[in-house]
């Protein structure tokens, strides 16, 4: 899936999707950007069911749900 970014200053994020058990599945950095920025996740080995996207940088964390079928 596809990940779309915005940020009015420039910073670096970490985008985690983390399992029902709190274990990381997958993750990627976004190197420093300001305005937009866009990254592909391949989560198709995983199995069905409930995820969690995090999106944290020094300053926020954002989670978002995710359902595989």
């Amino acid at each position: 899936f596809l990940i779309n970014l915005k940020s009015v200053r420039e910073t670096r994020y970490t985008i985690s999707i983390i399992n029902q058990l709190g274990q990381k599945v997958a993750s990627m950095e976004t190197g420093k950007f300001k305005d937009n920025w866009k990254g592909v996740f391949d989560i198709t080995g995983n199995e069905s069911g409930l995820y969690f996207i995090v999106i944290e940088n020094a300053k926020e964390k954002i989670v978002k749900k995710l359902i595989l079928k």
